[in-house]
C-alpha cells in the first residue's frame, strides 16, 4: 500500500493556524521520505501558550520561514490524489481543509 503520513502543528486553537507539517512518503510499505516545514501562520507573532507547551514551537523559530500559501507548490505534488492518513486525522485534515479555504487555495 501506498499512502502520505501527514502532521500539522498549529500556533494557536484555529484551524488555519499551522506552524509546522510534517509528511512520511510511503510506497511499497516501506518509508522512502519524510520531511517537515516550519509555516509561518496568519497568527503569527501570536502562539497560544498551550500550543507551544504541545510541540515546542514559538514564533521566533518561524519568523523567516515561508506562510502556507508560499509553501504549496511544494507541498502540492506530495497531498494532492494521494492517500493520507494520519495518527489525529479529524485534526489533521481539518488543519489542511480550513487552510486551504483561508488562503483561497482550491
Amino acid at each position: 500500500m501506498d499512502f502520505i503520513a501527514l502532521d500539522f502543528e498549529t500556533a494557536t486553537p484555529q484551524r488555519d493556524s499551522p506552524c509546522e507539517i510534517g509528511i512520511t512518503v510511503v510506497r511499497d510499505r516501506r518509508i522512502v521520505e519524510t520531511r517537515s516545514w516550519l509555516i509561518k501562520p496568519l497568527s503569527y507573532p501570536n502562539f497560544n501558550s498551550f500550543n507551544v507547551a504541545v510541540h515546542g514551537i514559538r514564533a521566533a523559530d518561524v519568523r523567516d520561514q515561508p506562510d502556507f500559501a508560499e509553501l504549496w507548490p511544494e507541498l502540492k505534488p506530495y497531498l494532492e490524489n494521494q492517500l493520507l492518513i494520519a495518527h489525529n486525522a479529524s485534526f489533521d485534515m481539518s488543519v489542511l481543509r480550513k487552510t486551504l479555504t483561508t488562503y483561497g487555495i482550491p
